[in-house]
């Protein structure tokens, strides 16, 4: 039984008191790094462009420390003491590193031992019984998340706004499941990371190094099977909820696992291939950068927290349905090309290097896109009887269930290969592709309902539960492919820089479209669209991909002198020469730029279709600019 439920608002002092203690602290640790020449230079390796001062997370555990001594001695049952004593020991682990560099397996093999104390202490994952896997999860759990955080701590403001984040998550888990000294410490640790967050946030003017963590992430993961995992009764829960709230870790550290050994790069050295570096390589500014992953982890961790209070069958499906959308997500960032110097190297490879390289990644991206499949197929199916039965499946009807499963998974991914949908790729999902999910999706589900017909004559399964199936797979297997597009395209919506040129577009329709793509797409070309123009009154006010169209060409001179506009972009290529003259020379008069793009249907902008012509210079013929 979950025990009553603890308010969180005496809890706050927590809180506070280590938010305020690690601020004091940051200043004179700042100044003792300096003193004792602890400053990471810059290298290429790393992020950071300027010296900058080490060994912050001495503040993070001191106040973290300091707050949690007297609640673990009011308290000292073994779980609080071990807490405290192994956040203690990773912190000196961390710190040893940071003044003479320790080795990677020196590290691991402490950790390893720090972890199985926690266990003994009695942390560890309740797996009924699975009882025996609590012990080998338990321990990979927590050096697992140590090691995220480690690996997280890879850009300003980063490692500990997540940490923040995590930790008031848990500490709200705690509370409702009456665990009043755990929520204590979830907010003691999170005010210790807020108040170190004001000096580390972009630009950083101290680092916490492998002291802060080391204990941010040894701390989490303790806390979080104390505050998320023992008091849930089942064992799916137990797993997922913890991996839910620590969802942005998790997800960088099997990035950059990956990654790395499939670059054969060291695992454990720094690099600039973790999430929020590629972000920034697909344009985005560091700062927003860091939000967006405060707020996807903010979003998953009050996901997580959410689920505890569903049935367990409903949790269990939609945390599956969030676990797809963090693959989804992978899928995007594991994309965007972090180390320009491979492509450079690829480039000298010999034509059957290269074809047997791609070759190598299609494959790669095809089994993982199968992989993803095959999840939404079991997940639809789950959730369509969970719909049918209100949310618990009856004993009657899972023996049955059991038997459709294997047959949903074979026919559903032969339709799929047969109407091509692992040919195509996702981030330039369209109509037709979502045509062909719709038609793989009900050939495949008269198979599976003609297959259970000869077999079992459909006994004892639901007809409206596999109409429900029909329907939700439509919907998965749709949105999983249109999520990755979106995603791509709401990201480039995201990532216009102050350096960009500010760019209208004169023509709202088909290939002015094709020019807003490729614009959004297209980061070389440094140009940011924030606006149609077109004469079509039918038109105004609508929109395309957000984009408003903000009215006829008449509208172009108080854009150009509210500042708005560096450029224009004539994208009508039906237009007849007098018009074409007329907008050239409309710009003239305005003293703005303009291209003219060619082609039937609007040439890409980056495959020379454009060339620029300043509204200054004689314009001349029209049709001789593009």
């Amino acid at each position: 039984m979950i025990a009553e439920t603890v308010r969180l608002g005496p809890l706050l002092a927590y809180f506070a008191a280590a938010a305020v203690i690690s601020a004091l602290l940051v200043p004179w640790v700042r100044s003792l790094a300096r003193r004792h020449g602890k400053v990471a230079t810059p290298h290429p390796e790393r992020w950071h462009a300027r010296p900058t001062p080490l060994l912050g997370g001495i503040a993070i555990v001191a106040a973290f420390a300091v707050v949690s001594l007297p609640a673990v001695v009011a308290a000292p049952t073994a779980p609080m003491v071990v807490l405290l004593l192994g956040v203690l020991a990773a912190a000196g682990l961390g710190l040893w590193d940071d003044l003479w560099g320790a080795k990677p397996q020196i590290k691991l093999l402490v950790q390893i031992l720090l972890a199985a104390a926690a266990y003994s202490a009695g942390i560890h994952f309740s797996l009924e019984r699975f009882g025996l896997l609590a012990v080998p999860l338990t321990i990979l759990w927590i050096v697992g998340i140590t090691n995220a955080f480690n690996l997280l701590d890879n850009m300003d403001g980063l490692a500990a706004g997540v940490a923040a984040i995590c930790s008031v998550i848990v500490a709200i888990s705690a509370a409702s499941a009456g665990l009043g000294e755990v929520a204590g410490l979830a907010l003691a640790l999170a005010g210790a990371a807020v108040g170190f967050l004001p000096y580390n946030i972009s630009p950083a003017r101290i680092f916490m190094g492998d002291t802060g963590s080391m204990t941010l992430g040894f701390a989490l993961a303790l806390i979080t099977i104390m505050g998320t995992a023992q008091h849930m009764s089942n064992v799916v829960l137990t797993l997922l909820v913890p991996a839910l709230v620590l969802a942005v870790p998790i997800l960088d550290t099997s990035m950059v696992t990956v990654s790395r050994l499939l670059a054969r790069r060291p695992v454990h050295e720094g690099g600039r291939d973790h999430t929020s570096h590629r972000l920034v390589a697909f344009g985005l500014s560091e700062r927003r950068t860091v939000f967006i992953l405060y707020g996807i982890a903010a979003a998953f961790g009050a996901f997580g927290l959410y689920a505890t209070s569903l049935p367990v069958g409903v949790a269990v499906a939609l945390t599956l349905l969030a676990l797809v959308a963090v693959a989804i997500f992978g899928i995007f960032i594991g994309q965007i090309k972090v180390y320009p110097e491979e492509e450079a190297e690829g480039l000298q490879r010999s034509a059957q290097e290269r074809l047997i390289l791609s070759g190598l990644l299609l494959h790669k991206q095809r089994v993982l896109e199968i992989g993803l499949d095959f999840v939404l197929i079991c997940l639809a199916l789950y959730s369509a009887h969970l719909l049918r039965y209100e949310g618990a499946i009856p004993a009657l009807v899972e023996g049955p269930l059991r038997q459709a499963i294997p047959w949903t998974i074979v026919w559903r991914l032969v339709a799929f290969w047969y109407f091509g949908l692992y040919r195509s790729m996702w981030r330039y999902t369209g109509v037709k592709d979502l045509i062909n999910v719709f038609k793989a999706v009900s050939l495949s589900s008269l198979m599976v309902v003609l297959t259970l017909t000869l077999l079992y004559r459909f006994e004892g399964f639901s007809r409206s539960a596999f109409v429900l199936d029909w329907l939700l797979m439509c919907i998965f297997a749709g949105g999983a492919r249109v999520a990755v597009r979106a995603l791509r395209e709401a990201m480039a919506d995201a990532r216009g820089g102050k350096s960009d040129r500010q760019i209208i577009i004169i023509g709202a329709g088909d290939a002015g479209e094709m020019v807003l793509r490729e614009l959004r797409k297209n980061r070389t070309l440094a140009m940011t669209a924030i606006g149609f123009l077109d004469d079509d009154p039918a038109k105004r006010e609508r929109r395309i991909h957000g984009l408003a169209v903000l009215g006829s060409r008449e509208q172009l001179s108080t854009l150009v002198a509210s500042g708005r506009v560096d450029e224009v972009l004539i994208a009508i290529p039906s237009a007849s020469l007098e018009t074409l003259t007329e907008l050239a020379e409309l710009c003239g008069e305005l003293g703005v730029d303009y291209r003219v793009v060619s082609g039937p249907l609007g040439a890409s902008v980056a495959s020379g279709g454009l060339e620029p012509h300043s509204g200054t210079e004689s314009r001349g013929d029209p049709t001789s600019i593009h």
